[in-house]
């Protein structure tokens, strides 16, 4: 494993191991003079064995270009994924959280295309 897929991967354990699965809600985001979102979607983690190659091979699929996604883990009171309808309210939440302030982003786990850890700063 190379040290940028170490940061995603680092991060999935973790988050599987305080929850026993999660949904992850994640947005992705093009970084330039400003940093727009791109796309949006979410899927259930039942496990902590998905490489970063794997989630990057997701993400790819939506054909849209992006520097950055962030993961916001999100998991029923009693542990594991929420379903279907809460997850669909949640990401709209971030979605509209993201909107008022990109710097919440920064809440998540937050991954460039490499699988490093990145963030944002203030101007």
């Amino acid at each position: 494993m190379s040290n940028s897929e170490a940061d995603f991967e680092h991060w999935l354990q973790a988050r599987h191991a305080a929850t026993d699965g999660f949904t992850a809600l994640m947005l992705l985001v093009t970084i330039g003079a400003r940093v727009e979102m791109t796309a949006c979607a979410y899927l259930h983690v039942i496990g902590d064995e998905v490489s970063w190659a794997e989630m990057k091979g997701l993400i790819d699929q939506n054909g849209k270009p992006w520097d950055g996604v962030a993961i916001f883990a999100e998991s029923d009171a009693g542990g594991g994924p929420v379903i279907d309808l809460v997850a669909r309210a949640r990401l709209q939440d971030r979605i509209d959280a993201v909107t008022a302030d990109r710097m919440v982003l920064n809440e998540a786990g937050f991954f460039d295309p490499q699988g490093r850890a990145i963030r944002l700063d203030p101007l």
